[in-house]
């Protein structure tokens, strides 16, 4: 995955990074839920135009949108240490049916039967680790 962080002038300015829907005046809020830490700080440096939220796994993840669940899009890994992006999907879908569209899951393989049936199940998008940030920035503008 490219983690390198965007110069401090990228040459963007206000009006062309990601805006919340229905709110033009701030940027769009992003959660990323993974349980790999160094890969939580380069996604939020390298998806700097986004409002990153971050949480290293389902808890973590539930107590920010307990807190405040406006947020745009999820980034979330599927396969975690504490609890699975699988169980956070579902605890997103029972709360906050609308989000549960939002989410876009990232893993780097490790496929069991039960995860298949889940991602044949829904309609969200997988990426595959590593994955290019152009992609993920495609993905994650058509959740807008």
């Amino acid at each position: 995955m490219d983690y390198r962080a965007p110069d401090d002038d990228d040459g963007n300015d206000d009006e062309s990074k990601p805006r919340a829907p229905g709110d033009r005046g701030r940027r769009a809020r992003l959660l990323i839920v993974d349980d790999d830490v160094q890969l939580l700080r380069g996604l939020a440096r390298a998806l700097g135009e986004y409002e990153v939220l971050t949480a290293d796994g389902g808890r973590a993840a539930l107590a920010l949108l307990e807190r405040d669940p406006a947020v745009d899009a999820i980034l979330c890994d599927l396969e975690m240490r504490e609890g699975s992006g699988m169980e956070l999907y579902a605890e997103i879908a029972r709360r906050w049916p609308t989000l549960a569209k939002q989410v876009v899951f990232m893993t780097g393989g490790a496929y069991t039967a039960a995860t298949q049936d889940f991602l044949a199940s829904i309609a969200n998008v997988c990426l595959q680790k590593p994955f290019d940030l152009a992609a993920l920035r495609a993905v994650l503008l058509r959740r807008g």
